[in-house]
Order: structure tokens, then sequence, then C-alpha cells
């Protein structure tokens, strides 16, 4: 049977309650289904998943959970993640402000799921 992404949403959830986050290469262990081959991203099922999850939170107004998965080679979200952030919240982000941005979004996340 294929991932959903309502599964990847509550294995992200799980993730927030360690107060940890993870890399794309985690998150495709988890799911071994879904292409290793992350690029390119926006042609990805996981980019399809991660914009449901996103557009679920923002419409209840929490942080994304997609803010848990970060690239290994950066250590932060990869360019998707800050387009949707523009996309869905007007908030667009300098590449300078990535981190700090990132950083906010990633607290709001853990502590929505540790409550």
């Amino acid at each position: 049977m294929a991932t959903t992404y309502k599964e990847v949403g509550a294995y992200l959830e799980s993730v927030a309650r360690t107060g940890k986050y993870i890399n794309y290469v985690d998150l495709l262990r988890e799911f071994p289904d879904l292409p290793t081959n992350l690029f390119p991203f926006p042609q990805n099922p996981l980019s399809l998943m991660f914009e449901e999850l996103d557009r679920e939170d923002n419409t209840a107004k929490r942080a994304f959970r997609t803010s848990l998965v970060v690239s290994k080679e950066h250590g932060i979200p990869g360019d998707g993640y800050f387009k949707m952030l523009e996309r869905m919240r007007g908030q667009a982000v300098a590449k300078s402000d990535r981190l700090a941005v990132w950083l906010h979004e990633f607290n709001r996340v853990i502590a929505e799921y540790s409550e």
C-alpha cells in the first residue's frame, strides 16, 4: 500500500514529540515505498505530500510540520519550504533570514506537539 500524506504527517508529529528534527533520508527510511531520488523535488511525491501537510497546517493556523525535515547538507529545509511559507503566509524570506525563520517555525511545531 502506498504511503499517504496523513501517514507522513502522523510520523512528523511523533518526531515533534521528541523535540528533534530529521533529514530527508531519515524520512525516506521510514517510508521505503517513496522514491529515494529527491531531485527534482517539485516533481517528487514527497513534495506533493509536504504541500498537502503545509496546507492543512496553514488552515489550522499551526506551525508547519514539514519544519522538522531538513537538508543533511544545509541543516535547514530546502527552497520549497520557504516558497511555501511565502505562498501560504505571505512571508517572503531572504536567504540571509532563512535560519532564523526556520528556527522560529521549528520551535513552534515542537511546542505545539509537546503539549
